[in-house]
């Protein structure tokens, strides 16, 4: 998968899911680590970030976001370090 592809095709998963998520509200750092990851399996790792993005988005911390979803804090944890994300995820509302 191209790299200039990954943003917008994980902003249209966004939205298809209709979460309270847009990748503009993502911070830089953690677009351009979105952007730099890999993405091993394609689509199907897209849409398990979306869900696991919008996760962390609706709940506000990876251990409430991981119990959310019934994933293991350290797998939840793993996989946030292994895309190399931070917090915060996104923007503060108002701040862009």
């Amino acid at each position: 998968m191209r790299p200039t592809a990954i943003l917008p095709l994980l902003d249209h998963i966004l939205a298809a899911g209709d979460g309270p998520l847009r990748i503009t509200d993502v911070t830089a750092q953690n677009q351009e680590a979105l952007r730099s990851y890999a993405w091993p399996e394609n689509l199907p790792s897209l849409r398990l970030a979306a869900t696991r993005l919008v996760a962390i988005a609706r709940a506000g911390s990876l251990r409430k976001a991981a119990a959310s979803l019934g994933t293991s804090r350290s797998s939840f944890h793993f996989w946030f370090q292994q895309l190399g994300l931070s917090l915060p995820l996104a923007l503060a509302p108002g701040s862009a």
